[in-house]
């Protein structure tokens, strides 16, 4: 006896979410080029690694030393956005 299967309609937007997923999650920053990224100084990025507002990622100690993940420079990034906005008194639905 076959199971019916079920149909999931899955458009271009869903794949293009999950690639973008993926890339963020799987993809790191020397600790130099996620500074240049966010436009402060090295040692800003360290510091925001030891407060939690950054995720390092080292897969081999010792070789290209600490790596920021590219993920949690898009939630620092957008986490900056949001509180710009309501410093200023905006808010996403005020869009």
């Amino acid at each position: 006896m076959i199971d019916k299967v079920q149909r999931i309609r899955v458009t271009r937007e869903d794949i293009e979410r999950v690639k973008q997923q993926h890339i963020l999650e799987n993809l790191s920053y020397s600790v130099q080029e996620a500074a240049q990224i966010i436009g402060c100084k090295v040692r800003k990025i360290y510091q925001l690694v030891d407060t939690g507002d950054l995720i390092d990622a080292n897969d081999t100690p010792g070789k290209k030393g600490t790596r920021i993940t590219a993920l949690s420079i898009n939630t620092y990034h957008e986490k900056r956005i949001r509180l710009a906005g309501e410093a200023r008194g905006v808010s996403r639905s005020n869009f």
